[in-house]
């Protein structure tokens, strides 16, 4: 084998760790069967007559005055009428969605970095995050998964026009951009990324990133004016001072996890003094990467917060699954760690990959109770339908009671 051949090999075994990760990690994830607010959006297609009923099915706001025409009516609409309730072909969609971002923050990481190494950390950070657990797990919330891609995708075509000047790649990445629509209401940070981007790493191009605020300004209003917000109950809106501990309770979450069934005998103030610990160390990393001239890390700590800010108000509806798209930061500040880390020595090597082996040892667990709690439960859920399913045939036309079941 030559060299050059030999080099291409270990780029590519490097790109494929984070793959065998994902799959191993959400082994259980990509099995689950249809659960909860599935049903409904597998029921969407009973309504489908014509091509109008088509275009009520994909743009009538639905489930809390939400419009997501690609991550929840398309994806349920294609799938179940070609593969009725088989969920595999559904978690193989997901699956392919996520190696696709896995390969585009890679990408991403290994541009600004350089670090191939720092490309790996980033992508196994962000999957060992909490936020992810649901997502892989619950068809439902594919449109976390969705805004995801659209969101990586259009930032690495953002990047591909700060390298060459090339007003395709500009307008390719405005195209991403508003397609990410469909997927979900966060994709309307996207601008505020762009734009913090710019103002970090390239001066001279933010003005021209201030006129995406426009689409974001008429979607805003597009989807306020034609799908009103609840305002009452969990999901109602609540701009207040609650926001700020709201915050701070998701990052405890971001970088300790949460307390499991494994390690119930921890006291919480393990928890909280182990999410104390992470968030020091990393406030500490931020100010000494940004005096090495490293605008990552700070970067990472801008996604976070702006991928989240639209979330906050929920305060009555924390869910974890929220850190899907904001974890993305956190994958941002522990690549700049690896690539720092290596200019610093052992002892940055050492120090950096301490900080890391511990938040994955708080998350990993967490993670895979997760994803085994939604593959059993959706054991328990087919038994029950498919029960029925036959009970129906050998009495149709006769009423089935039931008897037994939980309110889960």
């Amino acid at each position: 084998m030559s060299r050059a051949a030999a080099a291409r090999l270990g780029r590519a075994l490097l790109y494929a760790i984070p793959l065998a990760v994902f799959v191993w990690l959400y082994w259980f994830a990509l099995r689950a069967w249809f659960q909860q607010d599935d049903f409904a959006w597998l029921a969407l297609r009973s309504e489908v007559h014509s091509f109008g009923d088509l275009l009520g099915a994909l743009f009538e706001p639905r489930a809390q005055g939400t419009i997501r025409p690609w991550s929840e009516r398309l994806f349920f609409l294609l799938l179940y009428d070609r593969y009725g309730l088989d969920h595999r072909p559904f978690h193989i969609a997901v699956a392919l969605t996520q190696c696709a971002n896995l390969l585009l923050l890679q990408s991403i990481v290994r541009r600004i970095t350089g670090s191939r190494l720092a490309a790996v950390a980033s992508a196994c950070v962000w999957l060992a995050g909490v936020g992810l657990a649901t997502p892989l797990s619950w068809l439902s919330t594919y449109n976390q998964i969705l805004c995801a891609f659209f969101l990586l995708a259009a930032f690495r075509l953002l990047l591909l026009y700060l390298d060459t000047g090339r007003r395709r790649w500009w307008w390719a990445q405005c195209a991403v951009f508003v397609l990410g629509f469909g997927a979900l209401e966060v994709n309307v940070v996207y601008p505020a990324l762009a734009a913090a981007w710019c103002w970090l790493a390239a001066r001279p191009q933010l003005r021209r990133t201030l006129w995406l605020f426009s689409g974001s300004a008429l979607y805003v209003f597009a989807n306020f004016h034609f799908a009103p917000k609840p305002t009452s109950g969990v999901y109602a809106r609540h701009w207040d001072f609650s926001i700020v501990p709201t915050y701070f309770s998701y990052w405890r979450a971001a970088l300790a996890a949460e307390p499991i069934a494994a390690r119930t005998e921890w006291p919480l103030w393990v928890w909280n003094a182990s999410a104390a610990l992470l968030g020091a160390a990393g406030l500490a990393f931020l100010v000494w990467a940004w005096r090495r001239g490293d605008r990552l890390a700070a970067f990472g700590l801008v996604w976070f917060t702006v991928a989240l800010a639209p979330l906050l108000p929920l305060r009555d509806h924390f869910s974890l699954y929220y850190l899907a798209v904001p974890s993305l930061g956190l994958a941002f500040i522990a690549a700049s760690a690896a690539a720092l880390s290596r200019r610093s020595g052992w002892g940055g090597i050492a120090l950096c990959s301490a900080f890391l082996a511990f938040h994955l040892y708080l998350a990993i667990p967490f993670n895979r109770a997760t994803t085994v709690w939604h593959f059993e439960r959706g054991l328990r859920i087919r038994s029950l339908v498919e029960g029925l399913e036959r009970a129906h045939e050998l009495h149709p036309g006769r009423v089935i009671a039931l008897a037994g079941i939980d309110s889960e």
